[in-house]
């Protein structure tokens, strides 16, 4: 029982990827030495493996796309592998890997680092701590920087917009009427008198205020539906009503 428990133990904690090679174990014993063969073996590969970290380790850089978390997480991770074969990095020089191996923007920080601390006795933690603080001030200028940017574009694409519909835009033209005497003359004329046309009066024809001859002039008007061209008795508006009024009668 204690045998099938500790094998259940094995294989819960291995990853999806690793399981199918200790799944046709029937022992926690035969489990466990497939694991330890293939993840340290003999000396000989621990050796390997070891000398593949420590070159992944000295080759390692900081990406210029790459954010300051994301190149801690790997550069970590390296280190607690080197740590399983044996290998223990000194704290100043993991200190000095993080400080020559990140991106030129935080130059300053480790400047004042190495000038103000002592690199063999300061603690990883706080280096990683001043590095971080100093990305996220980088962060803030970023995006002040992008929303100056923002704000400045939208002006001017405002100022562009109104420059081209000012430029776009073209004195209207006085239309004029052909045939039409009233339309010869400007809207604001005046007469002799000094006074202005549409002083003089209305129509003595349609009853309407206008510029020159009356177009109705000489026409008939009826008085059944006061339009011009017929009588009324012509009128058909006016036939219409007597009619029903005749009818409700």
């Amino acid at each position: 029982m204690k045998d099938a428990k500790a094998l259940g133990i094995i294989q819960g904690a291995v990853s999806d990827d690793i399981f199918p090679i200790i799944s046709n174990e029937e022992t926690s014993k035969g489990a466990w030495d497939i694991l330890h063969q293939e993840f340290h073996g003999d000396k000989q590969v621990k050796s390997i493996k070891l000398h593949g970290l420590c070159r992944d380790f000295e080759y390692t850089r900081m990406k210029d796309d790459e954010t300051l978390s994301v190149y801690l997480s790997r550069l970590l991770e390296l280190v607690n592998q080197m740590k399983g074969y044996g290998e223990d990095l000194s704290g100043g020089r993991l200190v000095q890997k993080l400080l020559i191996s990140i991106t030129k923007e935080f130059d300053p920080v480790c400047y004042v680092i190495e000038q103000t601390k002592d690199i063999e006795t300061i603690e990883v933690q706080e280096v990683i701590t001043a590095l971080r603080g100093f990305a996220q001030r980088l962060d803030r200028h970023a995006e002040s920087t992008t929303e100056r940017a923002f704000s400045s574009m939208s002006v001017n694409q405002k100022g562009t917009q109104s420059s081209s519909s000012s430029g776009d835009a073209k004195p209207k033209k006085n239309w004029k009427s052909k045939g039409k005497k009233w339309d010869s003359k400007p809207q604001n004329s005046v007469n002799q008198g000094g006074k202005p046309d549409h002083a003089k009066g209305k129509c003595k024809h349609c009853d309407k205020l206008h510029y020159g001859e009356c177009w109705f002039k000489g026409k008939p008007k009826c008085y059944g539906c006061n339009r011009f061209g017929h009588y009324i008795k012509e009128c058909d508006q006016a036939n219409k009503a007597g009619k029903v009024a005749n009818l409700a009668n």
